[in-house]
């Protein structure tokens, strides 16, 4: 009985942490809007870099879109449907856009 009592106590209380750790990571996760300018501050800083493509990073992209948007965007240059960058909708950049967002 001494043990059922000490693995009752054990129980709950690797429950309540499991619940406080599952809160804390719930409060910390992004909102859709924080994530979309996490997005585009990265995307506008390697779309600036010298000899960098940012919708060609096949390790940070994933982290922002999807894998099906990916191969889409990847069908539609392949194909050349579409000649613009699909995610700032130009065809160009310009050095004077280098502002912060």
């Amino acid at each position: 009985m001494r043990n059922t009592h000490k693995f009752t106590k054990i129980a709950l209380f690797l429950f309540f942490i499991g619940a406080s750790v599952g809160t804390v990571a719930a409060q910390k996760a992004a909102t859709p809007e924080q994530q979309a300018k996490t997005f585009y501050e990265w995307y506008v800083r390697e779309l600036n870099r010298e000899g960098s493509d940012p919708a060609d990073d096949k390790s940070t992209l994933p982290k922002y879109v999807t894998k099906r948007l990916i191969k889409e965007i990847d069908r539609m240059r392949n194909a050349q449907e579409y000649d613009a960058d699909y995610y700032i909708s130009a065809q160009d950049t310009d050095d004077s856009w280098r502002v912060s967002t």
